[in-house]
């Protein structure tokens, strides 16, 4: 799935969480709005087995106990795309996609010279403001922007259960990129985003509490293309990640965690002939929590063959090499048919891994009795496949996706008072995903997907197995789109969740109504705005924790 900038804008989305969770196949969670630590599964699998690329460099948080990202602090304001890979792509981005791949994109400047601003009020005191300035020609372009949020919040732990404390959330980001063109069609290409964020949060229970965490986030990347021939192109890159985490207890600092990363990454792709391609490369991931280090070195190659004009086949290879658990190998085969020019057939099967975070590696559980971390630890490993069925037609505009997967995963790490952390668990997933859209008229557009996810998790060696918590088996969204005119532009949002279990309870079914609306004045002014809640449904992601009630916003962007 790919959500462009412009769609974005449309819904009147703010997080880049809301948007990826408008995707089939995914389940978002949150506990409290306004800076709650935000997750993604991706097809029934654990939110640490998704992996996060900002501008192509992973940026999961090595400090964090499964190493995986929290969603709560990507604003949108300077992203061009969002893609989900959804699947196993561990033979070309390694550790930690055994679900999927979430990349997000920046936004850089197209035009000569460009100058925007926006500024927003809404419910909960809520202030929003950005700019952004760049520059662009025949030989280099460049982008530079801000963006800050500050909001009262709502109560983390849920007012219905008569929590009344505010949680106020303060962000602010800084983000730029570049490129030159070289000589001999060479290109150097730059990104960094900067971002810290002040969100308070409640007490375990959740009950009202004078909790705060602060997050200082940087990262960045330098991208050269290099063709050698115009069948012959070699990219070489350098990224870095920097997670700076604080938490404060009536004022008092009470735990503190540095993540880095850093990311050397060579490929090389050769183009054989019109019918086939191979792309090769070489990999390089250094992490590093707190005082504790990690690395990865990795080869990767795949191989895209047609045999028929209209048949494609790939498949790909990578090895990887921990410096504690060992080498460990992945394949993945996948192929497409394009029976005409609307129905496309496609299937996959892939093999995918994670190796134990540094946490989890070095953790010694002193309650449980225990003077070492486990020194046994193995990579979790998983083998999925997928069947999917597209059908467009362009003269009676519709589009038709339907997809079947199946995934299973092996030696998943999880909490033993015996071991610490230890390989107990294995997960079975597979579900399907339905996602549509018909242009009823030149002013109607309506879209929507539905997943149908069943997750279920038990310990290796045993028959008895629970649901995986947090993955509702129903899920969808319709998305009605109406433009009565050129100039204005009205969606209409419906969101459901089905039941799922917590870790100590269920979950109820809930739904959501979002209503967005904007207005170009003229070319340089458009005023917008969005309410959220409609009907003022109550409901919980995660138990305990509130969500908004009724609720919106008033915006104003400004292009010179």
């Amino acid at each position: 799935s790919v959500i462009t900038n412009e769609e974005i804008q449309n819904l009147g989305i703010n997080f880049a969480l809301d948007a990826i969770s408008l995707t089939p196949g995914v389940t978002t969670n949150q506990n409290g709005t306004f800076g709650g630590v935000a997750s993604v599964r991706i097809r029934g699998a654990d939110s640490e087995q998704t992996l996060v690329l900002y501008d192509g460099i992973p940026i999961n948080d090595p400090s964090s106990p499964g190493g995986g990202f929290d969603f709560s602090r990507i604003d949108v304001n300077e992203i061009e795309k969002i893609e989900i890979l959804r699947g196993t792509h561990s033979t070309l981005w390694g550790s930690d996609a055994i679900g999927g791949v979430i990349s997000i994109t920046s936004k850089q400047n197209e035009n000569n010279i460009s100058r925007n601003f926006y500024s927003e009020v809404g419910s909960y005191n809520t202030l929003r403001a950005g700019a952004s300035v760049g520059r662009s020609n025949i030989n280099n372009r460049f982008r530079l922007g801000f963006s800050q949020i500050t909001s009262d919040g709502i109560s983390k732990a849920d007012k219905e259960n008569g929590n009344l404390e505010s949680d106020p959330y303060t962000s602010s980001m800084i983000s730029g990129n570049g490129t030159i063109n070289l000589a001999k069609d060479m290109k150097l290409s730059s990104s960094i985003r900067w971002s810290d964020t002040d969100a308070k949060f409640d007490n375990f229970g959740p009950v009202d509490g004078n909790l705060s965490t602060k997050t200082s986030e940087i990262v960045g990347n330098l991208y050269l293309e290099a063709p050698i021939k115009k069948n012959i192109i070699n990219y070489l890159s350098i990224g870095y990640s920097d997670i700076d985490r604080n938490n404060f207890t009536n004022l008092e600092k009470t735990f503190e965690s540095l993540g880095k990363r850093l990311n050397l990454r060579y490929q090389g792709d050769f183009i054989v002939s019109n019918r086939e391609k191979i792309a090769f490369g070489i990999e390089r991931e250094e992490t590093k929590a707190d005082q504790s280090k990690a690395d990865i070195n990795s080869f990767f190659a795949l191989h895209e063959f047609k045999p028929l004009k209209n048949f494609t086949i790939t498949s790909g290879v990578r090895i990887d090499d921990h410096n504690s658990t060992g080498s460990k190998e992945t394949l993945r085969f996948a192929s497409t048919y394009q029976f005409n020019d609307s129905i496309k057939l496609t299937a996959s099967w892939a093999e995918g891994f994670k190796v134990p975070t540094i946490f989890q590696s070095t953790y010694i559980c002193n309650f449980c009795g225990l003077t070492e971390p486990n020194t046994n630890l193995k990579p979790e490993t998983s083998k999925s496949w997928d069947l999917g069925f597209y059908y467009s037609n362009f003269i009676y505009p519709v589009e038709l996706g339907l997809v079947y997967f199946n995934l299973k995963t092996n030696n998943e790490i999880g909490f033993s008072f015996t071991k610490g952390y230890d390989n107990i668990e294995e997960v079975k997933s597979q579900g399907i995903e339905l996602s549509g859209l018909i242009k009823v008229s030149e002013k109607i557009n309506i879209s929507g997907n539905y997943s149908y996810i069943d997750a279920k998790q038990f310990e290796q060696n045993r028959s008895i197995s629970k649901p995986r918590i947090r993955v509702p088996k129903h899920s969808g969204n319709i998305i009605i789109n109406y433009i009565p005119k050129d100039k204005i532009n009205t969606s209409l949002i419906f969101i459901y969740n089905g039941k799922e279990t917590d870790s100590f309870s269920t979950i109820g079914k809930w739904y959501r109504f979002d209503i967005s609306g904007s207005y170009e004045i003229n070319d340089r002014v458009e005023v917008y705005s969005k309410i959220e809640n409609l009907l003022n449904k109550k409901y919980q992601q995660i138990t305990g924790y509130g969500t908004p009630d009724l609720s919106g916003s008033l915006g104003l962007r400004l292009r010179m």
